[in-house]
C-alpha cells in the first residue's frame, strides 16, 4: 500500500495545463459555521523600521490571519487584538498577557506574527516590535520580545497558545556583526505549539504572485482548508501534521527555496487547528511555472483483495459514544475550575480594593509622622500583612502591595518618635559616619539598611569559569540596604522614573538604570541625608547575599522561596520584600531585578583582603538575577557584566554606607 506521503509527492510531480492559473486568494473570507468561543487572538503585523529593511507583506498577512479568525476559526471579534501599527514590544507584551488573563484552560490563544525576528544574546527567539531600531544590537533588544516570555505569559492561566510566526531568526536581515542564530531545537513551553517560517539558521522571504509572505500564504490556505486529506481521507478537519505537511508541499512547488517550515511543541501532529473550511487551493504543480518532472509510473500489478473483519461500524459508534461523554466530563471538569478561578480572582480583587480604599483612608495620619502614623500603619499591617481568600478548602494567599508601604512608614515613625524623645542625640546619629556600627541604619531617604558584619568566606563556586573559588577577607563591617532602590525613591530623589514597570505604585524596584545611573543616585541620595552612601563592591554584595549562609540563593535552597525569576515572575517585576529574606534580613538579594556592583568586571584574583576590583575596565558587574533571567542566575556566586553605560530593565542597584 502507497504511504500518505508517497501519494502526496506523486501528486506533486503529475503534469499540469493549468501553469498559468492565478493563485487562489486568502484574503476573501471562508464563512463555517465553527464557534471557538473560549479563544482568543493576538494579531500583529510589522512592515517598517528603523534602519532595518522593510518585510513586504506584513500587513497584508496580518489582515489575511485576522479573516481567518474570525470568519473560519470562529474567534469572537471582541477576544482579538491587532497590533498592526508599527506596535513597540511593549505593546505586544501586554497585548498578550490580556489575552492569556482573558482566556482559561480550553481555550486556545492564537498569536500571528509577521515581521523580523532575532536571536537574543543567549540565543532565545525574539520577534521585533515598530520601535525595534538597527542602530545596535542592544536597540534592537530593547525593542523586541522574546518568544518564550510571551509563551509563558499566554499560557498563565492554563491556556494552549498556537503560536504562528513569520519571521527569521538569522540575523542577516539586521545586518549585524554579532548576528546569534537561536539554537536548531529550543523547543516552546508546555501547552504551546510553534509553527515558524523558517528553521533555525534560514531566512523567510515573499510570494510575489499571491501579495504575502510565502509561508503565510501556504499556512493560512492549509487553515483555510486546502491541507484537509494530505494524510488521509478528507473529513473536515484540518491537523497539525496535514497543515505542516501542505506547507511544505506548496513552497516546494513555488520553487522556494533555503526556507523549511517547522512546527513543534506540545501535541502538534493531533491539534485540530481547523474546522469545517472548504476553501479550493491550487494545483501545486501550477504555482512555479515551466516545465514539471514527467509523472512516475508504477509497475502494473494484480488486483488486490480486501480481508477486513466484522463489526467496525458498531465498535466505531461506540467508540464516538465514550469519546463525547469523556469530553463532557473533560468539559465539565475545566469550566468547574474556571469558575472557581473566576471566583477567587473576584475575591482577590474586592480584597485589594477594600485594602487600598483602607490605606487611602489613613492617608492623613501617616503623612502627619510620628505616633499617629505608625499606630495606623501597624493597624494596617495587621489587617492585611497575612491576607489570603478562600473557597472551600481552596486558599489563597495575597501580597497586598500597600503592606510594604506601611513597613516602611511604620519604621520610619517609630525613628522620629526616638528623635523626638532625645532630638540631639538623633541629630548627632544621622550627621555623624561613626554613630550606629554594629546595628541596623535608619535612612530618611533609603530606610532601613542591615548592617554587615565583617568576615571571611570562600568567595564564587565551580559553577562558572570566572567564578573561580577562593577566600576573601572583609576587616570592617558596612551596611547595606534591606531592600532593592524602589521607584518611589528614586523618583523622590531624581525627578524621574525610567522603570519600565509602573503597576507597583512606587514599591517595585527601579529598573532601566545604568552603572553611571546608579553613581549618580547615591551622590545625590548622599547629599539629601548628609552621609556617604555608594554602591557595593562586588566581595560586599557576595557576602552579604550569603547571608551567613551555606545556600545556593540568598536565603534559601529552593529559589521560588526567595527569589522573582523568569519562571514565577509573570514577566514583570514585583513589590521589594514579598519574598523570604535572607539570614541578615535583606530582601531580594536573588531575583527581581539584578543590582550593579562598584567593581570593573575581571577574572578573580587569589585570596584577597577587603578586594575593589580592578582599576579599569570596560564592562561593570552586576549580580542577583532577576524577573525576566532564568533561576540559575539568582544563585550568589553568578556573575554577570555589562557597559556601564547600559540600562536594563531587567537591572536596578541597592546602596551601602561605609562603617568607621
Amino acid at each position: 500500500m502507497n504511504s500518505p506521503r508517497l501519494l502526496l509527492a506523486l501528486a506533486l510531480l503529475a503534469p499540469s495545463a493549468l501553469a498559468a492559473e492565478p493563485l487562489p486568494s486568502i484574503d476573501t473570507a471562508v464563512k463555517t459555521s465553527s464557534m471557538a468561543p473560549l479563544d482568543a487572538a493576538v494579531v500583529i503585523g510589522v512592515e517598517d523600521y528603523w534602519k532595518l529593511p522593510r518585510v513586504p507583506y506584513a500587513l497584508a498577512d496580518a489582515e489575511a490571519f485576522y479573516t481567518w479568525a474570525v470568519y473560519t476559526r470562529g474567534v469572537p471579534i471582541q477576544r482579538i487584538e491587532r497590533l498592526d501599527n508599527n506596535p513597540s514590544a511593549a505593546d505586544i507584551v501586554a497585548a498578550v498577557k490580556r489575552a492569556g488573563a482573558a482566556t482559561a484552560a480550553g481555550g486556545t490563544i492564537w498569536l500571528y506574527f509577521s515581521g523580523h525576528g532575532m536571536a537574543a544574546r543567549d540565543g532565545r527567539r525574539m520577534v521585533l516590535g515598530g520601535s525595534a531600531s538597527g542602530a545596535d544590537r542592544e536597540a534592537l533588544e530593547q525593542g523586541g520580545a522574546v518568544l518564550d516570555d510571551l509563551e509563558l505569559a499566554a499560557t498563565a492561566h492554563g491556556a494552549r497558545v498556537v503560536a504562528i510566526i513569520d519571521a527569521c531568526y538569522t540575523g542577516e536581515a539586521v545586518r549585524l556583526g554579532d548576528r546569534t542564530a537561536v539554537p536548531p531545537y529550543s523547543l516552546p513551553h508546555r501547552d504551546v505549539v510553534e509553527w515558524l517560517a523558517a528553521g533555525a539558521d534560514e531566512t523567510s522571504g515573499p510570494l510575489e504572485a499571491a501579495g504575502h509572505g510565502a509561508f503565510t500564504y501556504f499556512a493560512i490556505g492549509a487553515l483555510r482548508g486546502w491541507a484537509d486529506g494530505q494524510l488521509a481521507a478528507a473529513d473536515g478537519k484540518v491537523l497539525g501534521d496535514e497543515a505542516q505537511l501542505y506547507v511544505e508541499a506548496g513552497l516546494k512547488a513555488a520553487r522556494v527555496t533555503g526556507q523549511r517550515p517547522e512546527m513543534h511543541g506540545d501535541g502538534w501532529t493531533n491539534l485540530v487547528l481547523s474546522t469545517g473550511a472548504r476553501d479550493a487551493g491550487p494545483v501545486l504543480t501550477a504555482i512555479g511555472g515551466g516545465a514539471v518532472a514527467a509523472p512516475v509510473v508504477l509497475p502494473k500489478t494484480g488486483d488486490a483483495v480486501v480481508d477486513v473483519g466484522s463489526g467496525f461500524q458498531s465498535q466505531l459508534a461506540a467508540a464516538k459514544q465514550a469519546a463525547a461523554a469523556e469530553a463532557e466530563k473533560q468539559f465539565l471538569a475545566t469550566e468547574a475550575a474556571r469558575q472557581r478561578t473566576a471566583k477567587l480572582d473576584a475575591a482577590e480583587a474586592t480584597l485589594r480594593a477594600q485594602a487600598t480604599a483602607d490605606w487611602t483612608s489613613a492617608r492623613s495620619l501617616v503623612d502627619g509622622g510620628g505616633a499617629g502614623a505608625k499606630a495606623a500603619a501597624d493597624a494596617f499591617i495587621a489587617a492585611y500583612g497575612s491576607a489570603k481568600v478562600r473557597l472551600d478548602s481552596e486558599e489563597r494567599t495575597v501580597v497586598i502591595a500597600e503592606v510594604v508601604t506601611a513597613q516602611k512608614v511604620s519604621a520610619s515613625a517609630a525613628a522620629q518618635v526616638k528623635a523626638a524623645a532625645n532630638p540631639r542625640v538623633a541629630a548627632l546619629a544621622l550627621a555623624s559616619p561613626t554613630a550606629g556600627a554594629g546595628s541596623d541604619f535608619a535612612s530618611p531617604t533609603l530606610g532601613t539598611m542591615k548592617w554587615i558584619p565583617a568576615g571571611t568566606f570562600t568567595m564564587g563556586s565551580t559553577r562558572e569559569t570566572d567564578e573561580t573559588p577562593h577566600p576573601v577577607t572583609l576587616t570592617k563591617g558596612y551596611w547595606l540596604m534591606e531592600h532593592e532602590v524602589t521607584q518611589g525613591e528614586y523618583q523622590a530623589v531624581m525627578g524621574k522614573n525610567p522603570a519600565g514597570f509602573t503597576a507597583c505604585a512606587g514599591d517595585c524596584p527601579i529598573g532601566r538604570v545604568s552603572w553611571y545611573d546608579a553613581v549618580a543616585f547615591a551622590k545625590a541620595a548622599s547629599s539629601r541625608d548628609g552621609v556617604t552612601y555608594r554602591l557595593p563592591t562586588e566581595a560586599e554584595w557576595e557576602w552579604a547575599a550569603r547571608g551567613g549562609q551555606s545556600l545556593t540563593y540568598a536565603g534559601s535552597e529552593e529559589v521560588g522561596a526567595v527569589a522573582w525569576t523568569k519562571e514565577n515572575s509573570g514577566s514583570t517585576t514585583h513589590a521589594v520584600c514579598t519574598k523570604q529574606r535572607n539570614g541578615y534580613g535583606l530582601c531580594d538579594m536573588s531575583g527581581n531585578v539584578f543590582e550593579w556592583a562598584s567593581d570593573w568586571y575581571a577574572t578573580y584574583p587569589g585570596a584577597v583582603t577587603n578586594p575593589e576590583g580592578p582599576v579599569s575596565g570596560s564592562h561593570r558587574v552586576y549580580r542577583g538575577g532577576g524577573w525576566g533571567a532564568d533561576a540559575e542566575y539568582a544563585a550568589v556566586s553568578f556573575r554577570y557584566d555589562d557597559s556601564p553605560g547600559a540600562a536594563n530593565n531587567n537591572v536596578g542597584v541597592r546602596l551601602s554606607r561605609s562603617s568607621p
